[in-house]
């Protein structure tokens, strides 16, 4: 009797507690089925009517009671659960929905690409049809639309997602933490899951915490990925080299084999948002301004870039001592660097744990650590993750619980972080999630930078790499491009079409006036509400030194000093001698290495 009062309880109101989760409604009915063959058995046996058990006979009917509710919990139409999504699949979520539907058959859980009308379920369709205008041919200062596919996608799953959550179409929903504080509806809609009764045991506290907002859990983090360093140990041991853990033993190791001839960096295109980005963030937190800096890319604040020069010095310094070279990394996409990884033609590539996991090969020894950057250690924090969050409008909220517990348990998370080819989120962070990890890794918060920032940062972060640019250059390039990527983003929330035409760049710097509001509804990681990041300490802003650029044009892959150099007649790249940011001069003053200009470590 007491079985079958824990079995009513767990199935109460649909609530399925995480213990009865793992066991199939089949099962709990052979169950039941047994114990009433026991009372049956203890009523011929005893003239009490007590079986040797302990059930009487009269609980003969409390069997049938928990019998038939059982049949009604498992036979009953329960309906639909769907979730919204801003991609066409998630990998997994198939083989979690025919998981939970072995136990729960009266369910049927469905996935919607809100960013694609045929793949909507008409969702599309319905919500967003007539309020976007955008003209598909039109121009933004003389950029194609196809520079602005980002915004568009984020801009129509934004729009979606809104109208979906208010009007309750959608249970549960791929969230986005930068949408998550920028768009009040999504915020006001989006369930306080440490108020229900979601089991998250099964999460790793780090994984878990990043979806967190003071005391409000948001969204369970179903798979992540973090930024990371393949290393190639066959060679380094050939050059009786340790895998480096900080930027001395990283940049001796560049040196020693540069020295030989050889070319120690490689990778994608990518790489050098993967080089540098956790580095970035570690400089961000040790000077408290993650927060303001943030809030200021996001907003497209005028001089927001000032943040990002010491990471763009970081890579021209790297460029100057030519420990890469662009015209090695502009050959290979991301399939084509993982085979030249394999082959042993890149020693060190820097990527992230989704392309590290697709390297498989025995001619070499190799492994993924943290990136070691810091003059301290290397640094580490979250790249990305995928989550779901519940609608707080949710038509079918119980049974939508009932499957975010469900996927929430450590075999289902394990088997969506597999097929996605992604870091579980039950493990151990960051020691599970790198092949070696060394005692001096610094962990940091995730920073909320939005894709769309990251992006910007890039594609900068390129030009520098290939000498289009110098320091202060890259800083103006981002300025620029993340004001128009921010503009375009917000004239397609309002339904606007993108302004057709070209500018003259001075005078589109002159006469546009990028909209810096507070207004939470654009702006991200900042509201009115009790859940407002903390801004910290305001006005922190990287000193970019106040030298002008000398103009000179140089071969920096011929050129290894610091000091200016005679005009070389080449085109296309930028003098990479001193820069606006007056970082790398001889006057001994510490660069963003920490050593002193013209006293760089030994080899």
């Amino acid at each position: 009797s007491r079985s079958e009062a824990l079995i009513r309880d767990c199935y109460k109101d649909a609530s399925i507690k995480k213990t009865f989760n793992q066991i199939p409604p089949a099962m709990l009915a052979v169950f039941v089925c047994v114990l009433l063959c026991l009372v049956g058995c203890g009523t011929k046996g005893n003239e009490k009517g007590v079986s040797d058990n302990g059930v009487t006979a009269g609980d003969t009917a409390v069997s049938a009671d928990v019998s038939a509710e059982i049949s009604k919990v498992i036979s009953e139409d329960a309906g639909s659960v769907i979730i919204a999504g801003d991609d066409s699949e998630i990998p997994g979520l198939n083989e979690v929905i025919a998981d939970f539907n072995e136990y729960y058959p009266n369910v049927k859980v469905e996935y919607y690409d809100l960013t694609d009308d045929e793949a909507s379920g008409g969702l599309v369709e319905k919500f967003v049809a007539g309020d976007q205008e955008t003209d598909p041919d039109s121009e933004v200062s003389g950029n194609t639309a196809d520079e602005y596919a980002a915004e568009r996608k984020a801009a129509s799953y934004r729009l979606a997602l809104e109208k979906c959550l208010e009007e309750g179409a959608a249970d549960l929903f791929i969230s986005d933490k930068i949408l998550f504080f920028e768009s009040k509806v999504i915020r006001s809609d989006t369930v306080d899951l440490s108020e229900t009764d979601i089991d998250k045991s099964a999460l790793n506290p780090y994984f878990a915490s990043q979806y967190e907002s003071g005391n409000v859990c948001f969204a369970i983090p179903f798979h992540a990925n973090v930024s990371g360093l393949l290393v190639n140990e066959t060679v380094l041991e050939q050059y009786d080299l340790d895998i480096p853990t900080e930027y001395i033993e990283f940049y001796n190791a560049c040196s020693v084999l540069k020295d030989d001839g050889i070319c120690a960096l490689g990778g994608s295109f990518d790489m050098y948002a993967d080089l540098l980005r956790d580095q970035l963030v570690a400089c961000l937190s040790e000077n408290d301004s993650t927060a303001e800096a943030v809030i200021s890319m996001d907003r497209a604040e005028e001089n927001a870039g000032d943040y990002l020069a010491e990471s763009f010095e970081m890579l021209k310094f790297l460029r100057k001592k030519r420990f890469f070279s662009d015209s090695r990394i502009a050959e290979h996409a991301d399939t084509d660097a993982v085979k030249a990884f394999e082959a042993g033609e890149i020693v060190f590539m820097p990527t992230d744990y989704v392309t590290a996991a697709c390297v498989s090969t025995d001619d070499i020894k190799y492994s993924f650590v943290p990136m070691p950057l810091g003059a301290d250690g290397a640094s580490v924090c979250l790249k990305s993750a995928s989550a779901l969050s519940l609608n707080a409008k949710s038509v079918n909220r119980q049974w939508a619980e009932v499957f975010l517990n469900f996927m929430a348990g450590k075999e289902e998370l394990d088997m969506l972080a597999d097929n996605a080819g992604c870091i579980s989120v039950t493990k151990q962070f960051p020691d599970e999630c790198f092949d070696k990890v060394s005692s001096n890794v610094t962990v940091c918060d995730d920073p909320r930078i939005s894709s769309r920032v990251m992006s910007i940062y890039s594609e900068a972060l390129k030009e520098v790499a290939n000498g289009h640019q110098t320091v202060m250059g890259a800083v103006d390039l981002f300025n620029r491009e993340n004001a128009d990527s921010l503009k375009a983003y917000r004239r397609l929330l309002k339904g606007k079409k993108i302004k057709k035409g070209k500018k003259d760049k001075k005078e589109k710097e002159e006469s546009e006036d990028i909209e810096n509001s507070t207004d939470t509804e654009n702006a991200g990681n900042t509201d009115n509400t009790d859940n407002t990041v903390d801004t910290g300490n305001t006005g922190n802003t990287v000193d970019t030194g106040n030298t002008e650029d000398k103009g000179d044009t140089v071969d920096p892959d011929k050129n290894d000093d610091h000091g200016k150099s005679e005009d070389t007649g080449k085109t296309g790249t930028v003098d990479d001698s001193d820069d606006s940011a007056g970082k790398h001069d001889k006057t001994g003053k510490k660069d963003d290495t920490g050593y002193e200009s013209g006293n760089e470590p030994e080899t």
